[in-house]
């Protein structure tokens, strides 16, 4: 399966006149940075990079004080897959009916102070860092995303996963109909690790993406895909470390294999919208 390319013309019109030899990358790795790059997220935004990496984007004390909080504070089961996935944050995909649109934008701002509240006294909010970071180096605008007349949109989600997370895709635009967010014409997810597992619980990225041919790859009744989806796919294996920063196309399948013992993690998507601007949610 083809990867569609998904850049923004003047991402890429720009990244084709900076790069240059030192900068070709083999097929589907990773790339390990000190801080986010603009060269990094171009190729992510077109599918061409499994993943970037920031180890130690936080402290390893910042993310045992998080998850003393978040133990406190206590997680909710998810309720929209079959997964043992705990959460402290919204979801948008638990409100993806039309039905339940409202009630997500009426839990937001408790949910905002729910989770600023985790951060008082132990660290910046991290998505505030990041989203500055896409900023400076897009060079465009950042920010949380906002439907009309419904107002902002909840972004940075904590989870606990306790199981695996079978084979799938996450991409707006073609998963949600009638919300804003549905108009990215990329996206990414950013995934910050608190915890490292006994064993187990790595990311795989997949270098297929999800188009409309994938479906017969589709498992009834279920958010998942069978094998067939990722057939002679290239395939990254990340494990994680507590405090790395790990960003990907969340359009590209992937996986999380099962951990033994607490995953947490901090993230929500990243979404490349066609006027260049750069929008975030959960």
């Amino acid at each position: 399966m083809t990867a569609p390319t998904n850049s923004s013309p003047r991402f890429f019109q720009r990244y084709e006149q900076e790069k240059g030899p030192s900068l070709t990358l083999p097929h589907w790795v990773a790339a390990q940075r000190a801080r986010i790059m603009r060269r990094d997220l171009i190729d992510l935004f077109d599918g061409r990079l499994a993943a970037l990496i920031i180890p130690n984007y936080t402290t390893e004390q910042t993310c045992k004080e998080l998850i003393t909080r978040l133990q406190i504070e206590g997680m909710a089961q998810y309720s929209h897959v079959t997964a043992a996935v705990a959460k402290f944050g919204l979801v948008q995909a638990e409100h993806n009916r039309s039905e339940l649109k409202e009630s997500y934008f009426k839990k937001v701002l408790a949910a905002k102070k729910a989770s600023q509240s985790l951060f008082e006294g132990v660290c910046d909010d991290p998505l505030k860092l990041i989203m500055a970071d896409f900023s400076r180096e897009m060079m465009a605008s950042s920010s949380i995303a906002v439907e009309p007349e419904l107002g902002d949109y909840f972004a940075g989600t904590f989870r606990l996963i306790k199981g695996a997370g079978l084979i799938h895709y996450d991409f707006a635009n073609s998963e949600v109909h009638g919300w804003e967010i549905s108009k990215v014409r990329a996206q990414l997810s950013w995934n910050l690790y608190l915890s490292r597992p006994e064993s187990g619980g790595e990311l795989m990225v997949y270098s297929n993406q999800w188009d409309s041919t994938s479906e017969v790859h589709k498992k009834p009744s279920c958010y998942s895909y069978d094998e067939g989806a990722v057939d002679g796919a290239s395939r990254l294996s990340y494990s994680p470390n507590a405090g790395d920063l790990v960003i990907f196309n969340s359009r590209n399948f992937h996986e999380i294999k099962a951990p033994i013992g607490p995953r947490f993690s901090l993230s929500s998507f990243i979404g490349l919208l066609n006027d260049s601007r750069i929008i975030f949610w959960s």
